[in-house]
């Protein structure tokens, strides 16, 4: 399933703050063992609270109406972004 969650200005300020992450310095969690370019939103970036309100809010009723009590049993969540380009992590 796909469908536009949430909105371009939104969008955007997540996406600041993972620039301003990446420009730290600080150490960054990568989402796999097959992606150096993305980051883990939970943990030092400190949106962890974002990803559990976005799972409990709509996430997990969404996935109750979709999958019945399966779906609505979402207990934890491994958010992350990536970039992709070509000749990265090929």
């Amino acid at each position: 399933y796909t469908f536009e969650m949430l909105s371009l200005p939104c969008c955007d300020a997540l996406l600041d703050e993972v620039d301003a992450y990446e420009a730290s310095g600080m150490p960054a969690m990568r989402p796999n063992s097959m992606n150096n370019y993305g980051l883990v939103l939970n943990g030092p970036i400190g949106l962890e609270r974002l990803m559990d309100s976005l799972q409990a809010r709509y996430v997990a009723p969404l996935g109750e109406l979709l999958f019945g009590s399966e779906g609505a049993s979402l207990d934890h969540h491994h958010a992350f972004v990536v970039q992709y380009k070509a000749g990265q992590d090929l």
